[in-house]
C-alpha cells in the first residue's frame, strides 16, 4: 500500500544536522516532514545508559569552546554542558616507554616537542591557503591534493618521536590511517576550525560534554516535530520538477523543497531525477567514512585517579590510540578509541574477544585493574548500515581536484546538509548544526524569492 503526503519541506535524515534544519524551518511556521532510515533519531549521535543509568556516548560527544552555535542551541533548550575530566597526569607511548605529561600535546622532550610544534605551525600556515568552500581552487591545491597526509609527514625533517606524535594526533582526529587521507582535505578541515588545536576534539577541560548525553539535544529538537518524523523509512529516490517527490518504501512524499542531511556515501546511493552531475557523483563515491571503535569500560570507581592519573592517554603503536576519563558520580569510565587499521583488525575477532584485546592493550598504562570492567559498551559504527563509519567522511588524495564540486551546493530544489557539507568545524557536531542552519536559510530564501528549480 502506498500513500502520498504533502509538506512545505522534507528533510531526509534525523541526525543533528537534519533536525537542526527542520527545527529552524518549523519555527518559521513551515510544515516539515523528517524521513529517517534508522529506527531512531540522532544519526551519528547515540547516547546509551549504563547499568547505573549514567549517559554513555557511543557516538559524537565533545563540544569545543569556539563551537558557538551548538552551545546556543544547548542554552535554548536548557541543556547543561560539563567539562571533560582533566585533573592529574596524562600518559603517552611514543616509541617505547610510557611517559607522563600535563596540558595539551604530550611532552616528548625539548627537541622532539619543539619539532612537533613546528610541524603543527606548518600545517596551520598551509591551511590558511585553503578555501573551505572550494578547496580545489586554493593556492597549490593540485600539489596538496596529490599527497596523502602520511606522505607529507614522511617528507618533513622530523625526529621519529615528533612524527609519531603528529601521526597519532591526526589519526585520532580523522579516525583513519593517514595514507588514506588527502593532505588538501586535512588542511581544509583544519582551516574550518581556524587551526590544528581548535580542530582537536578532546583537549582537556575546555572540551565540554552534554551532562545528560548528546542525544538530549536531538531529543529536544525532535520533540515539537514528533508527529512528522517518519522512522525506519529509507529514501530510495528523489524526483525534482515543479516540486520534489521523495520516494520511500512506504510511498511518496511531496514538497516544494527537500534537504538531504545524511553522510556523503549515502547521499550518493539515492536515485535522483534529474541526475546529479558526474563530478558530484564521483566525489560522493570517493568519500570514505572514518573507522573507529569507541569502547566504554566501566568500573566501580575511577581507580586511576588514586594514582593521580587523568585517564587521558595516547599511543602511537598500541591497539588503543587514545583514552579519556568519562566517569560519573556513580562509576569510573574509561573511553578507549581504536582507529584505522587497528579497528579493522579488531572487527575480525569474535565479539567476546574484542573487549579483552582492548583492556589487555591498556595494562601498560593503567595496570591490571583495567582488565576487569564491570560493564563494557560499544557501538561498532563500521557495521552500521546507515553510517558505515565515524567520526566523519574524508576524501583520498586526488579527489578534490579531480572532481571539483561543492558538497553543499543545491541541486535544483534539493539542498544538502550534514557535517561533511560544513565550512565551519567540518566533521564535528558544530559543523552539523551550522550546515543544518545554512540549508534552512537556503530554503527560506528560495521561498521568499519564489524561485523555481
Amino acid at each position: 500500500m502506498t500513500s502520498t503526503n504533502s509538506y512545505d519541506t522534507i528533510v531526509v535524515g534525523a541526525g543533528l544536522s537534519g533536525l537542526t534544519a527542520a527545527d529552524d524551518l518549523r519555527r518559521t511556521g513551515a510544515d516539515v516532514c523528517v524521513v529517517e532510515a534508522r529506527d531512531r533519531i540522532g544519526g551519528r549521535i547515540l547516547t546509551r545508559r549504563s547499568r547505573s543509568g549514567a549517559p554513555v556516548e557511543m557516538g559524537a560527544a565533545f563540544v569545543g569552546p569556539r563551537q558557538y552555535e551548538i552551545q546556543v542551541l544547548a542554552r535554548r533548550h536548557g541543556l547543561a554542558l560539563k567539562p571533560t575530566w582533566d585533573d592529574g597526569v596524562h600518559l603517552g607511548q611514543f616509541g617505547g616507554a610510557v611517559r607522563t605529561w600535563r596540558g595539551g600535546l604530550p611532552f616528548i622532550g625539548p627537541l622532539n616537542s619543539a619539532s612537533a610544534l613546528a610541524g603543527i605551525a606548518l600545517m596551520n600556515r598551509l591551511s590558511r591557503q585553503v578555501t573551505p568552500e572550494r578547496p580545489w581552487s586554493s593556492k597549490r591545491a593540485g600539489s596538496l591534493d596529490a599527497l596523502s597526509v602520511e606522505e607529507w609527514l614522511a617528507g618533513l625533517p622530523l625526529p621519529h618521536e615528533s612524527r609519531a606524535l603528529l601521526t597519532t594526533s591526526l589519526r585520532s582526529i580523522f579516525a583513519a590511517d593517514l595514507a588514506e587521507i588527502s593532505l588538501l582535505h586535512a588542511l581544509t578541515c583544519i582551516r574550518s576550525a581556524d587551526g590544528f588545536r581548535n580542530y582537536m576534539r578532546a583537549s582537556g577541560k575546555q572540551q565540554l560534554r552534554f551532562a545528560d548525553g548528546a542525544s538530549s539535544l536531538c531529543d529536544a529538537l525532535a520533540e515539537p516535530l514528533r508527529s512528522s518524523i517518519r522512522l525506519s523509512e529509507p529514501v530510495r529516490a528523489i524526483t525534482s520538477g515543479s516540486s520534489v517527490t521523495v520516494w520511500t518504501d512506504r510511498g511518496e512524499i511531496v514538497a516544494p523543497r527537500v534537504i538531504v542531511a545524511i553522510p556523503p556515501r549515502h547521499v550518493g546511493q539515492i536515485d535522483y531525477t534529474p541526475v546529479l552531475s558526474d563530478t558530484r557523483q564521483r566525489v560522493l563515491h570517493d568519500f570514505t567514512d572514518g573507522q573507529v571503535l569507541k569502547y566504554h569500560l566501566l568500573y566501580r570507581e575511577p581507580f586511576w585517579r588514586t594514582r593521580n592519573l587523568s585517564g587521558k592517554s595516547m599511543s602511537h603503536d598500541g591497539l588503543v590510540t587514545m583514552t579519556f576519563d568519562h566517569s560519573t558520580e556513580d562509576e569510573g569510565t574509561l573511553v578507549a578509541f581504536v582507529v584505522g587499521a587497528h579497528a579493522r583488525r579488531l572487527l575480525h575477532l569474535p565479539q567476546q574477544e574484542r573487549v579483552s584485546a582492548v583492556t589487555h592493550a591498556l595494562v601498560d598504562r593503567f595496570g591490571d585493574e583495567v582488565r576487569s570492567p564491570v560493564e563494557s559498551l560499544v557501538h561498532e559504527w563500521n557495521e552500521d548500515p546507515w553510517s558505515s563509519g565515524c567520526f566523519a567522511g574524508f576524501l583520498p588524495p586526488g579527489s578534490w581536484t579531480s572532481h571539483p564540486t561543492e558538497p553543499a551546493a543545491p541541486h535544483g530544489r534539493i539542498h544538502f546538509a550534514g557535517t561533511e557539507t560544513a565550512t565551519r568545524y567540518f566533521g564535528a557536531m558544530e559543523g552539523a548544526v551550522t550546515a543544518g542552519q545554512r540549508a534552512a536559510r537556503e530554503v527560506l530564501a528560495a521561498q521568499r524569492m519564489g524561485a523555481g528549480a
